[in-house]
């Protein structure tokens, strides 16, 4: 598996509507506690706007702060980590993962922050099911790469040389996919947020994520999709349904992208076509950065 970093460089030449113009794009800072949030958020605000400590959970609220960078409106929302429930949690501790799951909700793009120096754990992996969830974009950034031994000198989704062999930064890298592959079509980078490594790479990297998501494609290049798509792998007849018929593709809705797809009878697709056809639409439609949304519609039903 390919995190996005390499596949979002393609260009993609398709008729494209942008939807709406934000007055400024809602960018959600989450990860597990005492991952860097904060350290990242004020290294790219560049000022101390949140308390910083090695404590996990320090932060309690999540904090907004509106910035303009490269002429591009920003709305930062950094927030408190999310642990892992217990029988007996704080009542601070449900605030603040209770504020966690709402600035992910009134996000356009989360920030994914992992800790590059430690081991990945369930909690990472339940705030990336989150995001998913949600369907937010997201951009996933291993940050204290500079506590990592023969780190990444670059941000740009690939590891690169630094005294040490290729294999090691590869194994880095292949670590991660490994425990997100559901986040496929995610860029990552490697990030400091006490030196700065990485952060201009990654926050460019958040327009055009939120653009995909407000993208709205007519129905001539979804209709051309769907048969280039269904000549590459149409449907299989499953036990005891109806043989599948799929007939037309449209978008819905936009942030996140919403598309309906026309068949027959929804039962009669299989799981596995579903989401043949999801990726199909990320990867040839340019959707990289986020993820989408697809319902099916009988042909029969109102």
């Amino acid at each position: 598996m390919a995190f996005a970093a390499n596949a979002q460089k393609q260009n993609v030449n398709l008729p494209q509507v942008l939807a709406n113009q934000p007055l400024a794009i809602a960018v959600s800072i989450v990860g597990k506690p005492n991952v860097g949030k904060s350290s990242l958020y004020n290294a790219i605000l560049k000022e101390e706007r949140v308390v910083v400590s090695p404590a996990p959970g320090t932060t309690r609220t999540a904090i907004d702060s509106k910035v303009k960078i490269n002429g591009v409106d920003y709305t930062f929302i950094d927030t408190a980590g999310l642990k892992k429930k217990e029988y007996r949690q704080a009542d601070p501790d449900i605030f603040s993962g209770f504020q966690t799951f709402k600035s992910i909700r009134r996000s356009d793009v989360c920030l994914f922050v992992l800790d590059a120096a430690s081991e990945i754990t369930k909690q990472d992996q339940a705030v990336a099911r989150e995001i998913l969830d949600m369907q937010k974009g997201c951009i996933i950034l291993a940050n204290k790469i500079d506590l990592v031994p023969e780190a990444a000198d670059k941000a740009d989704g690939k590891m690169v040389k630094k005294g040490g062999s290729d294999d090691s930064y590869r194994n880095v890298k292949d670590y991660i996919s490994h425990h997100f592959p559901f986040l496929w079509m995610s860029p990552l980078f490697f990030v400091s947020a006490l030196t700065g490594q990485g952060l201009e790479e990654a926050i460019e990297a958040i327009k055009p994520i939120w653009e995909r998501r407000n993208t709205l494609m007519d129905n001539q290049t979804l209709s051309e999709f769907l048969t280039r798509v269904l000549k590459k792998n149409s449907p299989k007849l499953l036990r005891d349904q109806k043989k599948p018929k799929v007939f037309a593709l449209r978008q819905l809705e936009v942030n996140p992208p919403k598309f309906e797809l026309l068949v027959n009878h929804p039962a009669a697709i299989s799981l596995q076509f579903r989401k043949f056809l999801e990726n199909s639409i990320i990867k040839e439609l340019d959707f990289w950065g986020t993820s989408i949304v697809l319902k099916l519609k009988g042909k029969d039903k109102s």
